[in-house]
């Protein structure tokens, strides 16, 4: 519990800040560093979340902002837009799949020299 202050002379209240506390997450910059490394090293979401001890929505949300900041840049006001890649790919691969009992599909794209997902 974080303390709360209130002013005497004008009633507005304020909670102390924890230093060490990510911004827009409630858990702390070393957990939010160990997570960002699980996903990095390609485990998966239902992976990392019992090994961080994290429900999934909150790994999902900081998988989303890692890739976010991979893979987009700020554009024109508070759009992002996606960043071009390196290099262009020069044989690629796609595949489609079912998921959730051929409810839904989904498609792949690779490059078949790196064997990168684009």
């Amino acid at each position: 519990m974080r303390p709360r202050w209130v002013c005497r002379e004008c009633g507005a209240s304020c909670i102390e800040e924890v230093p060490f506390r990510a911004s827009g997450q409630r858990i702390t910059l070393l957990l939010l560093a160990f997570v960002y490394d699980l996903l990095a090293l390609g485990q998966t979401l239902k992976a990392v979340s019992p090994t961080a001890g994290l429900p999934r929505n909150v790994v999902k949300k900081i998988e989303r902002a890692r890739l976010s900041e991979l893979y987009t840049r700020k554009g024109e006001g508070s759009k992002r837009k996606l960043r071009k890649p390196e290099r262009q790919a020069r044989y690629l691969g796609a595949d489609t799949f079912k998921l959730h009992g051929g409810h839904r599909c989904a498609t792949v794209v690779i490059d078949l020299k790196t064997g990168h997902a684009l």
